[in-house]
This record gives structure tokens, sequence and C-alpha cells, in this order.
């Protein structure tokens, strides 16, 4: 599992070694290194080599953003990676509590399971864009 980065440990105007933002971060010198062949800025004029604590930052902020919320008329699928729209526009509803449930469709261009939350009250909404079939409640 991946570790949490520190990033408030960070002085945005110092500058940082490998090893003094590692320390700094709570990870390895290793992981530090490999950033920079992910887009990390690193001074190289000189040695040692240096990156600024805003740098740091700004990496993190850029690399740790959330994926992006599929619209009303998409699923997200994660053998496609993207947000997709359900094959032929069916929908199952199944109810988990009274006022929440799970969509499920098929994905229109892999075929995998796709699925997604969504309420009770919002169904009617979705209705309109989707043909919603309504399962019994789950018995998990």
């Amino acid at each position: 599992m991946a570790k949490r980065v520190l990033i408030r440990a960070l002085k945005r105007h110092r500058h940082y070694t490998y090893d003094e933002a590692a320390d700094a971060l709570g990870v390895t010198v290793q992981t530090v290194r490999s950033w920079r062949a992910q887009g990390l800025p690193v001074m190289t004029e000189k040695r040692p080599h240096l990156m600024l604590g805003e740098d740091l930052a700004a990496f993190h902020k850029r690399r740790n953003k959330p994926p992006n919320k599929p619209a009303k008329d998409r699923f997200r699928c994660f053998r496609c990676r993207d947000n997709t729209r359900p094959l032929d526009g069916i929908v199952f509803y199944t109810s988990l509590t009274p006022k929440r449930g799970q969509l499920e469709a098929v994905c229109g261009v892999c075929g995998n399971p796709c699925f997604r939350f969504a309420s009770e009250a919002g169904l009617a909404d979705l209705s309109t864009i989707f043909e919603i079939v309504r399962n019994g409640p789950s018995q998990a």
C-alpha cells in the first residue's frame, strides 16, 4: 500500500537535497529520485542536486489530484479507465438502503460491469437518460 506523503512538513522557500526531501516527507531517497523521472523539477546545474520545497508541493498536488467525476450519463469503467456510456442505455438499480442504491451497467466499450451509487430521489432524473430496471434489495 502506498504511503501518504506529508506535504505540510515541507518549507516552501527552502532548497532540499534528495536525502533532506526524503527525511522531511517520510519516504526513501529512491522514491524521491523516482519522482524526478515522473516530472519533479530538480536543479541539476551543480552538485548536490537541489529541489525547491514549492516544486515538491506542486508536484504532489498535481500527482494526487482526484479523478474526474463522471457526467450523469456516464459510468466509470475500471477496465477501460474512462468514463463510458452504458450498453444500450440499460441500467440496473439495486436498493441498498431506503434512500440509496447502486446502479450497475455494462460498459458500452469493453462489456465489463460498471457501478456507481445513486439516491432514490435522483432516479427520476436518471430515468430520462437511462432505462432503469429495478432489482430486489441486496442480501449483503
